[in-house]
């Protein structure tokens, strides 16, 4: 399945960038669409594709919230079709789902900083996803769906993707803790790196969560790192003291690749 933004304003307008995976919108620096635009909050909107659906989340942040066509909201999920228009601060974009018309040439090859407000050269559609950052969700899913895993190499690290968007009651943090007490000890490494790039919210009972793994592979030896926190949940970590007994870092490869000893 295809999905394009295609701008309605600024220089960039016409322009349609071709997204897969997850695409954050805002003036943050961890986003990839980051518009010169001061009505934006700095991590504004999240383009999420699921199965054949497509998502958008407001992230929170500004009053003014996303614009869906005609409805706004404020720091929740909606389902998105072809043609559906989207509206942050000042830009406006409206979503293609669906093969690309061949003669449709419009198509960015990167993304420059202020893109839509600056224009940007195109040619062949770039798939974000290719920053190791932002792939497709690894195939191995825990029970309750909370979680996903894998391990790229035998031996090597347990990478752990935390699914969901808003870690703010029972119906994420208990499939979260589930999932996590599901992870065996045995039959997966020790050394752990929990990917939170996909929380836009995090609630201190989840870091509560976060905490109690960290401490289950403490006692076996083992080793917790975490890496890609959202600004706005970096706070919350800071205040329950997570920062002080785990390292966080700032990509995937960086939490990986670090040295272990």
């Amino acid at each position: 399945m295809e999905i394009r933004l295609i701008a309605e304003s600024g220089p960039g307008r016409g322009q349609a960038l071709e997204v897969a995976g997850k695409l954050f919108i805002g003036r943050d620096s961890h986003c990839q669409v980051r518009p010169s635009c001061d009505a934006l909050a700095g991590i504004h909107a999240l383009v999420e594709t699921r199965g054949d659906h497509v998502f958008v989340r407001d992230c929170g942040g500004s009053e003014a919230g996303t614009t869906i066509n005609d409805r706004v909201i404020h720091e929740t999920e909606v389902a998105v079709f072809d043609g559906d228009r989207l509206v942050l601060g000042d830009l406006a974009f409206t979503l293609r789902i669906g093969p690309r018309d061949p003669l449709e040439s419009n198509v960015v090859d990167h993304v420059p900083e202020g893109w839509p407000l600056v224009a940007a050269g195109f040619d062949e559609p770039r798939t974000l996803a290719a920053d190791r950052r932002f792939d497709p969700i690894p195939e191995t899913r825990c029970a309750e769906g909370a979680i996903a895993f894998e391990v790229p190499a035998p031996g090597d690290v347990l990478l752990i993707r935390v699914l969901a968007t808003d870690l703010n009651d029972d119906t994420t943090i208990s499939p979260l803790r589930n999932d996590l007490q599901s992870l065996s000890t045995d039959d997966l490494p020790t050394r752990a790196v929990i990917d939170l790039g996909a929380a836009v919210y995090v609630a201190s009972r989840a870091v509560g969560v976060l905490l109690a793994y960290f401490q289950r592979l403490d006692r076996i030896g083992g080793t917790l790192r975490i890496c890609r926190v959202a600004p706005q949940v970096m706070p919350v970590l800071h205040q329950m003291r997570l920062d002080r007994l785990i390292d966080i870092y700032e990509t995937v490869d960086a939490a990986v690749e670090a040295d272990w000893t």
